[in-house]
């Protein structure tokens, strides 16, 4: 049995971090590699969510941690940074699902990241950390796939509750930017502050109403 996480959402400007973890054996983990399952990056939306299904009928244990932007406004607030914020919610995956060995897709600066995490450790599993594990590890693939379709629905909660249209929620996207400068009051609770883009908008504005 091998737990892998990874998160989704770490870049984005609209909505949660999503972190998941997924345990699988080696049946589920070869039958995953079968049905294509890969870093979510690589996949369609469409093909995300078939994929989903498919992980969902053998992992053993999904867990996960939704991460809204208020709370990473509030952490980097007091200094704290993303690699931190995403060591702790992982951390507490782990403590849930107490594996033997996990494996996770680390941001850079491995070294540090691990140091983060096994101050936050309440188990002591065998720990694996690699940058683009997604890409190496079908069991992290797996994670990838499941953090990014849990956060696609988070995005259209969102939507759904605001009435605005988000996309993908990333600052590339200009649907999610021309939606939060329209309607950045409705979206308040939902945009990290703490984003240049942020500022980038915000200043913008005053610019257009100076």
């Amino acid at each position: 049995m091998v737990v892998g996480i990874d998160e989704a959402g770490r870049g984005s400007f609209v909505g949660p971090l999503v972190i998941c973890g997924v345990e699988l054996d080696q049946r589920g983990m070869r039958k995953l590699r079968e049905d294509g399952v890969k870093d979510s990056k690589l996949l369609s939306s469409k093909r995300r969510e078939e994929l989903a299904k498919k992980i969902r009928k053998v992992a053993k244990k999904i867990t996960y941690e939704v991460i809204s932007a208020q709370e990473i406004d509030e952490r980097m607030g007091v200094g704290t940074n993303l690699n931190a914020i995403e060591a702790i919610h992982m951390a507490r995956v782990i403590n849930k699902m107490k594996p033997k060995k996990v494996i996770i897709d680390a941001p850079s600066g491995v070294k540090r990241f691990k140091e983060i995490l096994e101050k936050y450790l309440e188990v002591k599993p065998k720990i694996v950390l690699e940058h683009k594990a997604d890409q190496k590890y079908v069991v992290v693939s797996a994670a990838s796939i499941l953090a990014k379709v849990r956060r696609d629905k988070e995005l259209r909660k969102i939507e759904k509750e605001t009435g605005v249209k988000l996309g993908v929620g990333y600052p590339h996207d200009e649907m999610c930017i021309n939606g939060v400068k329209n309607h950045m009051k409705a979206l308040k609770k939902y945009i990290r502050h703490k984003w240049s883009t942020y500022e980038r908008i915000t200043q913008r504005r005053l610019e257009e109403y100076g």
